[in-house]
């Protein structure tokens, strides 16, 4: 999914229930590129707290079906990057 509208309107970034706009603004900027918490705190604008709220999130996220866990960034290093392969649909 390289289009922003499409990705920032997905239901899994929707308000109240979902990981909210700052989630769609961290996993876009991670899909275009990979980065620290800090370079995300630059270029996003979005809070520290808010960010690192975002990661841990988006990193583990329990499909309450099979139990498994589905992440959608991860860290190495300190640098996060984005899984492209990830199905928004079932997360």
């Amino acid at each position: 999914m390289d289009d922003y509208l499409a990705l920032v309107s997905h239901d899994v970034f929707r308000y109240g229930g979902g990981l909210n706009r700052s989630g769609a603004e961290v996993y876009w900027s991670l899909r275009q590129e990979e980065m620290t918490a800090s370079e995300l705190i630059e270029r996003t604008g979005i809070g520290k707290s808010t960010i690192f709220r975002v990661l841990n999130r988006m990193s583990f996220i329990l499909d309450s079906r099979t139990g498994e866990i589905i992440s959608m960034a991860q860290s190495r290093k300190g640098v996060w990057f984005a899984h492209h392969d990830v199905d928004l649909n079932h997360i």
